[in-house]
């Protein structure tokens, strides 16, 4: 292992290695999308692995939190050693990295709760995996609000799909343990999309 290297870029043919101990300012940005990705892709994948009842590789993405709150410390550093810096409203910028940084720790503690909860038997309710998807989506119209070029057609899909979490959220009774466990930690999620929407919202 290579001290403060990590691999930003990975396929079947190549690897792309980055020394992250070294934070240029030229690179935030960067970086900050890396981290936006890194959580989707958290996200994703494990909804994904949840439908299909893969239980056994959503402990194996805990990695990419890992992985984010290293962006995350990166991109921080970066702010807190700038003293001339180009990165606008730095005071914002530091909300919206704390914001991320807790989203990518929700997800990581339903990838190291649900492996060790459920059994062949466990069911997964079909309108706690449709939340979960929405929380996705969400995630990823906070992502578009920053890099899209269309931010109030962003805002709308947005505010649609909060408000089919909220008609979600009225009709869920959770059955089980870990369905109860994903509910309430999925609703964290809706909140700290909300708030994030907010300060990425010109």
């Amino acid at each position: 292992e290579l001290i403060g290297f990590e691999i930003i870029e990975e396929s079947e043919n190549h690897c792309l290695l980055k020394n992250i101990a070294i934070e240029r300012e030229f690179e935030f940005d960067t970086m900050l999308k890396k981290l936006f990705q890194t959580i989707g892709e958290q996200a994703l994948k494990s909804y994904e692995y949840l439908k299909t009842r893969e239980f056994k590789k959503i402990s194996n993405l805990r990695r990419l939190g890992k992985m984010g709150n290293k962006y995350s410390y990166f991109c921080l550093r970066i702010i807190n050693n700038s003293k001339t810096s180009s990165i606008s409203n730095l005071s914002e910028m530091h909300t919206i990295l704390w914001y991320l940084e807790q989203m990518s720790d929700i997800y990581s503690d339903i990838c190291r709760f649900v492996p060790n909860e459920v059994t062949k038997d466990t069911p997964i309710q079909k309108n706690v995996l449709e939340l979960y998807k929405n929380s996705y989506d969400l995630f990823w119209n906070t992502y578009e609000l920053l890099y899209s070029q269309s931010q109030s057609k962003t805002i709308l899909l947005f505010r649609q799909n909060l408000e089919n979490a909220r008609r979600l959220r009225e009709k869920i009774n959770p059955v089980n343990k870990v369905n109860n466990f994903i509910f309430y930690t999925i609703n964290q999620l809706f909140m700290l999309s909300d708030h994030l929407s907010v300060l990425l919202y010109d």
